[in-house]
Parts: C-alpha cells; sequence; structure tokens
C-alpha cells in the first residue's frame, strides 16, 4: 500500500476538475481532494463541467490534469462530457 507522502508527492502540482451533482458528496470528496491537490475545481452538472474545462484551457493554455466525473448527471451525463473533452 502507498502512504499518503508518497502519494501527495504525486498528486501536489496537479488540477483536477471534479464534476458531481450529490452537494454533500462533492463537498466531503472535495475536501479530500484539496487536501491532495493544487488546484480542485468543483461542478455540479455536465454542461457546466464542459464550460469550465474550456474555460480553464482558455485562461491557463492548458487541460485539467485530471477530471473525475459522475455518470448519472443533470443537462449532460458523465460519459457524454468525457466524449465531449
Amino acid at each position: 500500500m502507498i502512504d499518503y507522502n508518497t502519494v501527495y508527492n504525486l498528486t501536489k502540482d496537479l488540477n483536477i476538475l471534479y464534476c458531481e451533482d450529490d452537494d454533500a458528496f462533492q463537498k466531503e470528496t472535495a475536501r479530500v481532494f484539496e487536501e491532495l491537490f493544487l488546484n480542485v475545481d468543483l461542478v455540479s452538472n455536465g454542461l457546466e463541467g464542459i464550460k469550465q474545462y474550456k474555460d480553464y484551457y482558455k485562461n491557463n493554455n492548458k487541460t485539467y490534469d485530471i477530471v473525475i466525473t459522475d455518470i448519472n448527471m443533470p443537462h449532460m451525463n458523465g460519459i457524454d462530457v468525457a466524449k465531449e473533452i
């Protein structure tokens, strides 16, 4: 099993986009992600996810290192988000 310091050293410079429509679960999970990753952007549905992804690229001239998405979300599901990205 990998220890926390090893994981942190691998993830501390990464930026992630987290798409999750369950607010309580999103907040709880985001607290863990925020301890591990440099930047965690949160959205609540697939369309917001696509917009945030494009805005991030436009503002930073690079893509997110990791995108984590729920499958069943309003407006656009996670599979379609991944395809669009």
